[in-house]
């Protein structure tokens, strides 16, 4: 509307209030329903349970966010752990293998 250059100002302006008388019927509208909810739910029985979900829903889901970065944290070290473990049995397993069976007697 602004940018519209074939427009007056008379005829921009009428454009303008146009939009706005509509604007502001709608944003009416919606505080309207959004006190029509609020009345409800004062009245609703499961308002209070809606309540008391969101309530609960914080822990748990703190909880959730807690374990899941714990989990991540043992996984790493779980595979740290486990590779790092086989690389060293395998290892000792050679080693010992080749001192007892090509110098058996080495260090006698």
């Amino acid at each position: 509307l602004m940018m519209d250059s074939s427009l007056g100002k008379s005829e921009r302006e009428a454009k303008t209030a146009e939009v706005n008388r509509r604007y502001s019927e709608q944003m009416e509208m919606s505080r309207d329903s959004m006190d029509e909810r609020s009345l409800s739910n004062q009245t609703s029985p499961l308002a209070k349970i809606r309540q008391v979900a969101g309530a609960v829903s914080v822990p748990i889901r703190l909880y959730g966010k807690a374990s899941g970065m714990l989990r991540q944290g043992l996984e790493v070290f779980d595979t740290f752990c486990s590779r790092y473990f086989v690389a060293f049995t395998v290892t000792y397993i050679i080693v010992k293998t080749t001192h007892y069976v090509v110098f058996p007697d080495l260090f006698a």
